[in-house]
């Protein structure tokens, strides 16, 4: 009977830790696309403060986050991820994309666009987020953006999607939606 129970446990910490992916530390840009071909759908990369260019991930679900000092990046471009994608407090100094992806951004400053295109439902949702440029979403019926608690001082064109907004700033003269 205890021997059942101890198996029972350490199956279930162990199933616990694999679905929550690993995390794997990225020191600089010189090792970012080996980390993400490294990586598995689930996985969350901590970048080092620094400057790392264009980000892209295809194929993988992947999280983003940073230890101390906040990494600025280019742009970061999330394609065909099977599963939920976030980044959290980066400063994008371009555009934020994702293409058949199902993106969270929490805490950015993104200085250029957000452009979402989905063929098949996903869900975007942008939390205390600032985009300096336009919100494109072109995404099916079925998909869902949410937009809470964030600036958009572009234009916003909502295609195809339900969407929800929170205690957000926006200029309505010049948001366009076709919901």
């Amino acid at each position: 009977m205890k021997s059942s129970i101890l198996t029972f446990l350490l199956s279930l910490i162990l199933g616990a830790t694999l679905a929550h992916g690993a995390v794997i530390t990225v020191p600089s840009e010189s090792d970012l696309n080996s980390s993400i071909s490294a990586a598995s759908s689930g996985d969350t990369l901590v970048l080092m403060g620094g400057f790392y260019g264009n980000i892209v991930v295809n194929g993988k679900a992947l999280h983003f986050r940073h230890t101390q000092v906040i990494p600025q990046v280019d742009s970061i471009s999330f394609i065909n991820a099977n599963g939920d994608c976030s980044v959290t407090d980066f400063k994008i100094d371009g555009d934020c994309n994702a293409s058949n992806a199902s993106l969270s951004l929490f805490d950015c400053e993104i200085l250029g666009s957000v452009n979402l295109n989905s063929t098949s439902a996903s869900t975007v949702t942008i939390r205390n987020t600032s985009v300096s440029g336009n919100l494109i979403s072109t995404n099916q019926r079925d998909s869902k953006l949410n937009l809470i608690d964030s600036n958009v001082t572009g234009n916003m064109v909502i295609s195809k999607c339900n969407m929800a907004v929170s205690y957000t700033h926006l200029r309505a003269h010049e948001t366009e939606a076709d919901l």
